[in-house]
Order: structure tokens, then C-alpha cells, then sequence
């Protein structure tokens, strides 16, 4: 699939000079980049004459996106009648304060949190071509950002040493091979999460039950090793054995199953419903105190709190009487990030590198259905940073190309740190 690459640029397209910046008394709606911040700025002025002529404006140049490329005067009036309902304000209507709100309410479910390379937020945009994309827990694409800088002078055009600058750049990505015809999908949360929290989620920021097929049906199939005592560290090193340049050093055949995502990461066993309450609670109030001796500049505090909290999910705990949680366990698996976050801050590295081996496993049983999340590429980053922090030269350039090869396709080939991984494997 092609990559859909849609700019502040692309929404202004064709509007006459008059149609993009309106004068209202004190308040200005312009499109583009600061049409919402204007907006909102209109909406806060006392002036109601101003504020209806300020919506009125923003609908028309709405409507004027719809109706492109509509040939007949039935398409336009259709694309009109479809932009009023969207919109919900109608300036024959006298309850403008409720399609006023409900625009809001809309900008809120259907702006995008805008990343940089790290999949840290430092913005929020608005897309309506890719807000058209519905939601699912097995999706086909991810989103990608391009940012300001950084277009090379083949792509650009321009001059050496020159730079373009231009507003970030939504590219919607296939992550999956995708069949004629099938409706493209990405993800409005965290799909780490299990399905209730995913579902809850949803619901609180979108207003709908999600209904796909990883939340309905038979859920999302992956293989994991028959037996159950194998799990532990098993994707982490057959991902890392995927990626060596000699294939006949592959492992010995494992006896695998079909293992759903969700029985993976929410699995226990022997253990009643009260018993794995208790557990999750005692974890919560260990991952509590640990937050106050990282405030209080306790370090010691901080680390043995958390491995405290993952010592309550350690099969060996109660193993002698059946009793056991998955390695994948997501409560578990939101103790090791804090547990290794604190290891780095402490210069432990060689623990450092045991709980990131722990993470990458989950986030590949997590992700087994989005093989090119983002999040897992970054985590095989730091994972091959940590190998070669201890001098496992071998590890960390497998650790490397695993990164790169999700990467390449989560990030783009031209993003700064596939560079940088490049540059990280040549060395090895």
C-alpha cells in the first residue's frame, strides 16, 4: 500500500485568499495550522454577532473541502447536507450553543496526538482525511508523523544547505498485507491493553463500544511454544535468532500452539479471583511508594520497591502448589517498565538488560498482530543499546536489524534514528 500523505498544505488547496482569513470585530478564524486555535479564541469573544460569523465561516469552508470535486449541483447538496450534520450548526438554528459544543466535542474525538521519533506527544493536529479512518484492536495501518525538517535536497528541491520547513505531515502506513477492498483501520489506543481496559478506553474518549474483531470474534491468534514453561523469554529470542545472517544456527523446533493475545497477557492459574485482586493491589501500593522515594531522592527505595512488586508475579513465588501467572501478564508487564526506568536512572544496566529482554517479549506477544508497532522498534533500540552497553556485540546487532526492519516501516526509511541504527550495525 501506498503511503497517504495529507498536509496542512492539502487542506487549503484551491480556496481564494478571501475564503482563508475572515475579520470579525476582534477575532479571526484562519485556516490551516491555527483554524482551531482562532476559532476557540472567537468563541471566548463576547461579541455573539462576531462568534455566529465566525462558525458560519468555518462551515463554509468545511463544506467548500466536501464539495470538491463534485460535479453535479445533487453531489454538492448532498456533500452539504452530509458537512451540517457532521458539523451540527446551522445558522437558521437557534441553539447555536448546542452545535457549537458539539463542534468542539467533535475536534476533540477527531484531532491526532502528533509524535516525534521517540513516539513522544509534542502536539495535537487536525486531519480530516485521515480522521475518515475507523477504529480497530487488529488494525491494518499505523500513523506516522513527518516533522518540520529534515527533506533532503532530492526530495525538496532546494539549494545545498538549505532546509524546508513545513507543518508535521500525517502518512497513513499499511502495517499488514491488506485485501481488496477491505476498510482501511488504525488504532484509537494503547493496544497493550487488555480488551476490557481497550474497550473502556474507547468508550471514554469516542463514545462507542468497540465491536472489531480482536474485541468480538476469536480474538487475535499468535504461536508461542506448547509448553508454558517455555514462554518466558521465548519471542524475545526467537526474534533475535530471526534476524542472524546464518539461518542454520536457528534454535531447535519448539512444539508450538495457537495461543489467543488476550489469554496470553491476562493468564494465571490456581489462583481465585480475590487472590489475584489481592495481588494487583499489593503491587499498586508498592508502585505508590516507589513514586514517593523517587520523589523523596531515595533511589535504593525506589528499586526495591518495584522488585518487590514483580516478585509477586514470579511463577517460583507459589509454583510448588500450581500456581502461576503468565510472563506476559500486563500488570506485570507495567511494573517492569517502571522497574527498568528506575535500573537506567541508577546506572544498573546489567539489570537494566534482564527486565528490557522481559518487555521486548511482551510487547511482541502484545503487538503479534501489528508486527511493525512502533513502540516494539523503539524498545529493540534500547535493548541493543543495553547489549552493547555489556559488551554482547553479537546480541545487539541482531537487537539492531530486529529494530530496523519494524522501523523502516513504523518510522519511515528517512527518519533519523533508521541513521542511526544503520550506523549501529555497520559497526558491529
Amino acid at each position: 500500500m501506498r503511503d497517504n500523505e495529507v498536509g496542512a498544505e492539502d487542506e487549503i488547496e484551491q480556496l481564494d485568499d478571501r475564503d482563508i482569513n475572515h475579520q470579525s470585530g476582534n477575532g479571526i478564524v484562519s485556516c490551516g495550522r491555527h483554524h482551531f486555535a482562532s476559532l476557540c479564541y472567537t468563541l471566548n469573544n463576547d461579541n455573539d454577532q462576531d462568534s455566529s460569523s465566525s462558525m458560519t465561516l468555518a462551515k463554509e469552508l468545511m463544506n467548500k473541502y466536501a464539495c470538491r470535486g463534485s460535479s453535479s449541483s445533487k453531489q454538492q447538496e448532498d456533500s452539504t447536507n452530509l458537512t451540517v450534520g457532521i458539523w451540527g450548526y446551522n445558522e437558521r438554528n437557534e441553539n447555536e450553543k448546542h452545535g457549537i459544543e458539539r463542534t468542539m466535542s467533535a475536534f476533540a474525538k477527531n484531532n491526532f496526538g502528533i509524535v516525534n521519533s521517540l513516539h513522544s506527544a509534542i502536539g495535537e493536529g487536525v486531519y480530516p482525511c485521515a480522521a475518515l479512518l475507523n477504529h480497530s484492536c487488529y488494525p491494518n495501518c499505523i500513523l506516522r508523523y513527518k516533522l518540520g525538517k529534515g527533506m533532503n535536497d532530492s526530495e525538496s528541491g532546494s539549494s545545498e544547505g538549505q532546509q524546508k520547513y513545513h507543518p508535521p505531515i500525517l502518512q497513513i502506513v499499511a502495517c499488514r498485507d491488506i485485501l481488496a477492498g477491505e476498510e482501511l483501520c488504525h488504532s484509537y489506543v494503547d493496544l497493550a491493553l487488555t480488551t476490557p481496559e481497550r474497550q473502556t478506553r474507547v468508550y471514554d474518549t469516542h463514545g462507542f463500544k468497540c465491536e472489531c474483531e480482536r474485541c468480538t470474534k476469536d480474538g487475535c491468534l499468535i504461536n508461542l511454544p506448547k509448553d508454558r514453561k517455555k514462554w518466558e523469554l521465548w519471542p524475545m529470542k526467537n526474534g533475535l535468532q530471526a534476524h542472524e545472517d546464518d539461518k542454520n544456527s536457528a534454535q531447535t523446533s519448539v512444539p508450538m500452539s495457537q495461543v489467543d493475545i488476550e489469554d496470553a497477557i491476562t493468564s494465571h492459574h490456581g489462583l481465585s479471583k480475590s487472590q489475584v485482586m489481592q495481588i494487583n493491589y499489593q503491587s499498586q501500593v508498592l508502585q505508590q511508594q516507589a513514586s514517593q522515594a523517587m520523589v523523596a531522592g531515595d533511589a535504593a527505595s525506589e528499586v526495591q520497591c518495584l522488585k518487590q512488586a514483580i516478585e509477586l508475579y514470579r511463577p517460583a513465588r507459589c509454583s510448588g502448589n500450581g500456581m502461576w501467572f503468565s510472563p506476559f501478564y500486563s500488570h506485570l508487564y507495567t511494573v517492569r517498565c517502571l522497574y527498568l526506568s528506575a535500573l537506567l536512572a541508577n546506572g544498573q544496566i546489567e539489570e537494566a538488560v534482564s527486565e528490557c529482554e522481559h518487555i521486548v517479549s511482551f510487547l511482541a506477544v502484545a503487538f503479534g498482530h501489528v508486527e511493525k508497532h512502533p513502540l516494539l522498534g523503539l524498545q529493540l533500540f534500547t535493548l541493543g543499546d543495553l547489549y552493547s552497553g555489556t559488551n554482547e556485540i553479537v546480541k545487539a546487532k541482531l537487537a539492531y536489524k530486529w529494530a530496523r526492519n519494524i522501523m523502516k516501516v513504523s518510522h519511515g526509511e528517512s527518519d533519523p534514528m533508521i541513521q542511526a541504527l544503520n550506523e549501529n550495525i555497520a559497526a558491529k
